[in-house]
């Protein structure tokens, strides 16, 4: 792809007025390749920077460690790089090393000195860890003095500090005026401040006081308290207050020539600090701060941690969200949202602090006039309600509506809760009594698993669930409310829980801690008897099941399914081609893809709120269309694929609802694991009729096929050489003739939303079979595309003759993979670090964390 041009690209990195959107304290060092890609394009509005080839010369993706001064703010090394114009360059190098000094004051002005030799025990007696600031040299000082004049910010520089190679660096300590500067010691410092007339007052001065040029001499007690770098009254009280003790419990005499023997040398290596009770060695400044153990203090107490979630996972970092289960797959992100405001503010390209603090599309709550009318009709039956106890007002009030206004049919419902009230991760459910999402899970009766719990609002709090994300049997996932101001879109119907985990369910909103000293994630928790709350859960990355679910054409239907196919492929004439193509889009969904990732565009509340209402939401049609991918192939040198799969992108994007819908759900059973059923095992249909195929010409689920000289990606490439089989289906839905039904049209774990052909009548297939998975590892427990079926032992009473009766038969026109749910996936927000990320709860059989409270009687 060839670079944009650069007239139309104007950068700029400042925050909002507020201080919103890439403030400067953002710590860019724990950037990942793609927040620095979102950096670039809220620095570009035009979204062009982005276009270019942001690798270093390693073909490494550029993130927080190239967001340096000799990297990223080196106009040469951006040049040699990422090969930016010339100007561009200057002008990125520029904001680069802007935004580092600026966030080098802030750290200056916010955190205590880095403090060493005698003075660093006197910080140690107050509990404040050493080394808390780092210092900055006078040639970094002097790389920025260049854009001195572009920076817009009201902080002051940190003074240069002049640096000694042959000495040793001197204490640090913090100047609430100045930043920070030397204490004792020979290395010198610069400071400036605001004279009474307007102007600049500089001066240079020695560490010990004396002007430069002058000779070093060494300070007496009271010169070196007199000398303390100025700080905020309490912390400087204090530590006038520990300087006082420290001298009282530690002089003694010096081997100094002209100094006395009460003289306090600042420069000489200190004894060692006195103990401290444990009571007393938490630093009143900071509450929360405990000394932790070191990693290989507690490997040597405790022993080695689990292991890591897979081999290659590097090593645990305080990065946020750094803590990756599973290195590609359906689940390696976690299922953003289709439904609800979060994702309609998406599409319409609005932040999500301006999303209305009530969700716009809710039944009562997104119009306050309705709301107010319809409290005033039922005023005296929810007054009723409240007396009698029930002061949910949102419930009651969707409840009364439900039922007329009927008090009796309100009771029992209030008063006769459903079997299951709570929800957990790998429960089953169905659609529920506010349901308003058309037929996304496959129409009436059918059957989901939970693998999300969230909130559906983002000013919902975050220890509450109320959306959880389910996975339909048909093979798509959707959002949707529980309890978000009573409404409820889907009902528990069933639990999945055995032995093992009955009482291991984790609910958001569970305060934990590590389980085991010896964790595996470092100090992310702050350290042992940190406390963190869960505020979401996801259903762990996990093999297949045994077996597949299967949708079958039945033969009374073909005449059903073969006009919902041509309604579809009439509306949809460029097939799967549509959704990667911008000649189709309109203006404003143009405008909408260029800005996807950009800047927050702040907008008036009413023109937010009339967006909201005007938005055309159809239940059916949530995915996205996108640019079609163009491959750099400067990229690939060496033969390296910086990318990972598409599964990292932001958006899952997968077949449209309206899409399944038009073919037969895949929602029965074969060879699935069941322990209410009497054979052990459910397998609601049964073969009749097996079609006769070579062993490579079809596939089922688990198997392993590899790509061909057709072999297209539609965006980024993958980066293995095998992928692994997740749905087999018809490429032409209009085929409903037995002898013509066939499996062409196959995804793997290569792509969520790209199918690929496989055995296609122009030969031009795009995958090949590699090898049988395991599932299917046994020939009598086949199935697959084509087939002719009847139905088995396990059928459902409540789908009645929907086969058409007894003995009727269909064929098979889909294989789908199911996921077990063998764990959970807890995001944990910890308190002392306010660091957020995934932890084990049973996935592997590790558990990262318990409970740091016993809780109540769990329900099953």
């Amino acid at each position: 792809m060839a670079a944009p041009a650069n007239n139309s690209i104007q950068l700029k990195d400042e925050p909002n007025d507020d201080g919103t959107g890439w403030a400067f304290d953002e710590n860019f060092s724990e950037w990942d390749h793609d927040n620095f890609k979102l950096w670039l394009t809220w620095i570009d509005d035009s979204d062009e920077l982005i276009d270019f080839n942001w690798h270093d010369e390693n073909h490494e993706e550029i993130s927080g460690v190239h967001f340096t001064r000799d990297k990223l703010g080196d106009p040469s090394w951006v040049k040699r790089n990422v090969s930016l114009p010339h100007e561009l360059c200057e002008e990125f190098a520029a904001l680069v090393r802007k935004r580092i000094t600026n966030y080098e004051n802030l750290a200056a002005q916010n955190q205590p000195p880095s403090v060493g030799h005698q003075q660093q025990s006197l910080w140690n007696i107050i509990g404040v860890p050493a080394n808390r600031a780092k210092r900055q040299s006078r040639e970094e000082v002097k790389d920025d003095s260049e854009d001195e004049d572009d920076d817009d910010t009201v902080l002051q520089k940190a003074p240069p500090l002049q640096s000694q190679p042959e000495q040793k660096a001197p204490p640090q300590a913090y100047n609430v005026q100045y930043g920070t500067g030397t204490m004792g010691g020979t290395a010198t410092g610069t400071a400036s401040g605001p004279t009474p007339s307007g102007g600049t007052a500089g001066f240079t001065t020695a560490g010990n006081g004396s002007m430069l040029g002058e000779p070093r001499r060494e300070l007496s007690p009271s010169e070196a308290l007199s000398n303390l770098p100025i700080a905020p009254p309490d912390l400087q009280n204090t530590i006038q207050k520990a300087a006082q003790q420290a001298m009282q419990a530690q002089q003694r005499p010096h081997a100094a020539s002209a100094a006395s023997d009460h003289e306090f040398v600042l420069n000489q290596e200190p004894p060692p600090p006195p103990s401290v009770p444990e009571s007393q060695s938490h630093n009143p400044l900071l509450p929360n701060y405990v000394p932790a153990e070191s990693q290989e203090d507690i490997i040597a107490k405790y022993g080695k941690p689990p292991p890591m979630p897979f081999k290659e996972h590097p090593k645990p970092s305080n990065k946020s969200m750094s803590n990756k289960f599973r290195p590609k797959g359906p689940n390696k992100i976690m299922y953003p949202p289709k439904n609800g405001p979060i994702a309609v503010s998406k599409r319409l390209n609005i932040p999500l602090k301006q999303i209305p603090v009530f969700d716009p599309h809710d039944e009562i709550s997104g119009n306050l006039e309705e709301q107010q009318k319809i409290t005033v009709q039922y005023g005296n039956k929810l007054s009723y309600l409240s007396e009698i106890g029930q002061v949910d007002h949102d419930r009651n009030l969707r409840l009364l509506l439900r039922y007329e206004g009927d008090e009796a049919k309100v009771c029992d419902d209030l008063f006769e809760p459903p079997k299951f009230s709570h929800v957990y991760i790998g429960d089953r459910v169905v659609r529920g009594s506010d349901w308003k999402w058309g037929d996304q899970d496959g129409g009436l009766g059918y059957e989901g698993t939970v693998r999300g719990l969230r909130q559906w609002h983002p000013q919902d709090p975050p220890t509450v669930t109320t959306e959880v994300v389910v996975l339909w049997d048909h093979g798509l996932y959707g959002n949707y409310r529980w309890n978000y101001k009573g409404a409820f879109d889907v009902q528990v119907v069933d639990r999945h829980w055995d032995e093992k985990h009955a009482e291991n369910l984790i609910s958001v909103g569970d305060e934990v801690e590590r389980k085991q000293p010896n964790w595996r994630w470092g100090t992310q928790d702050g350290g042992i008897g940190g406390i963190g709350t869960v505020i979401e859960l996801y259903a762990s990355p996990a093999p297949f099941e045994g077996g597949c679910r299967i949708g079958v054409l039945w033969d009374c239907d073909k005449a059903k399914y073969r006009k919902l196919a041509e309604d579809f492929l009439q509306a949809h004439p460029n097939g799967d081609e549509e959704w990667y193509d911008y000649s189709v889009l309109d203006n404003d969904e143009m405008e909408h893809a260029k800005k996807k990732h950009g800047r927050n565009h702040y907008l008036d509340t009413d023109e937010v709120l009339q967006k909201f209402y005007t938005f055309d939401r159809h239940p059916h049609q949530v995915r996205l269309k996108r640019p079609k991918y163009e491959p750099q192939p400067s990229y690939y040198a060496n033969g390296q694929n910086p990318y990972d799969s598409d599964e990292n992108s932001e958006d899952w994007d997968e077949p449209d609802f309206d899409e399944v819908l038009c073919r037969p759900i895949p929602k029965y059973r074969w060879c699935l694991s069941d322990p209410k059923s009497e054979f052990g095992s459910a397998n609601d249909v049964t073969i009749c009729q097996s079609k006769p195929l070579a062993e490579r010409n079809y596939l089922m689920i688990d198997d392993r096929v590899r790509r061909t000289e057709y072999f297209r990606a539609r965006r980024k490439p993958p980066n293995s050489e095998h992928g692994i089989v997740l749905k087999v289906e018809q490429a032409d839905p209009r085929r409903v003739l037995a002898h013509e039904i066939k499996g062409d049209r196959v995804f793997t774990t290569w792509s969520t939303y790209q199918p690929y052909s496989f055995q296609s009548n122009d030969g031009a297939d795009e995958i090949a079979f590699y090898k049988r998975g395991q599932v299917f590892g046994d020939p009598y427990s086949r199935i697959k595309v084509g087939d002719r079926v009847q139905r088995g032992v396990t059928w459902k009473s409540q789908w009645g003759d929907e086969d058409g009766g007894h003995e009727a038969k269909g064929t098979v026109v889909c294989v789908q993979y199911v996921l077990q749910v063998v764990g959970t996936l807890a995001k944990v927000r910890w308190e002392k670090t306010g660091h957020t990320n995934f932890y084990s709860w049973g996935f592997k059989d590790v558990f990262d964390l318990k409970k740091a409270h016993a809780g109540a009687q769990e329900e099953f």
